[in-house]
């Protein structure tokens, strides 16, 4: 999560040459999403934004062509944690506001 992630899709000839457009399988593009000719490109990607991205090249002669790709964004969940003194180090303090290494 936090990333970026360019996916970019290369025609070879075509007559007229075929224009490229992004669409995600399931709902639309994300807002933050940019289109650069063929490449598209997700800023501060999320796990909302994980799926299915076609690439399609039409030019309005036959069928249009589709290629597909998936993107997985993996992340952990926001969690509750609950912090108890460790029975045997008396001298442990935790001040409010200060950065806490927790080891599991």
């Amino acid at each position: 999560p936090g990333d970026s992630v360019s996916m970019v899709c290369v025609t070879t000839g075509g007559d007229p040459p075929p224009t490229l457009t992004w669409i995600k399988a399931i709902g639309s593009l994300p807002e933050t999403s940019v289109l650069n000719g063929g490449t598209l490109t997700l800023h501060s990607i999320n796990v909302d934004e994980a799926g299915a991205y076609s690439c399609l090249a039409n030019n309005n002669v036959g069928n249009p062509a589709k290629k597909s790709s998936s993107i997985t964004v993996r992340a952990l969940k926001k969690g509750r944690f609950w912090i108890t003194p460790d029975p045997y180090h008396d001298d442990d303090n935790i001040q409010i506001g200060r950065e806490v290494k927790i080891s599991c």
